[in-house]
């Protein structure tokens, strides 16, 4: 936002994970498909290419619409735009379906004039 041209419309981002993009995605040497750094036994395979090549759309479609904009308690949540519902895997691995982060800690967002300065 801060290097767009002036006068010219900004949408925020309301999805953090762009399953369009092929640098998302990591081959491993075990033949699965990864998305994004979430490279856990069987925890964020997204498909297959070797021995065969297959793909698990359901997934890839899940994260491509996780949004903040879907999410009651992200929606309130004046940082939703900065976290974007932080990592669907550390929240998949909490149980939830959106998870925090750093922007949960009052102690963090407190103090966080004083990290800066």
């Amino acid at each position: 936002m801060i290097g767009r041209p002036n006068n010219e419309p900004f949408l925020p981002r309301h999805i953090r994970c762009n399953t369009g993009v092929l640098s998302n995605y990591f081959f491993a040497p075990d033949g699965k498909v990864y998305f994004c750094e979430c490279m856990q036994k069987d925890k964020g395979v997204v498909g297959t290419y070797y021995p065969e090549i297959t793909i698990n759309r359901e997934l890839v479609e899940q994260l491509a619409s996780r949004s903040v904009l879907r999410n009651e308690k992200c929606r309130e949540c004046p940082y939703k735009f900065v976290c974007l519902g932080n990592c669907p895997k550390s929240a998949e691995a909490k149980g939830l379906e959106m998870s925090c982060g750093v922007f949960a800690e009052p102690d963090i967002l407190g103090n966080l004039e004083f990290a800066i300065g």
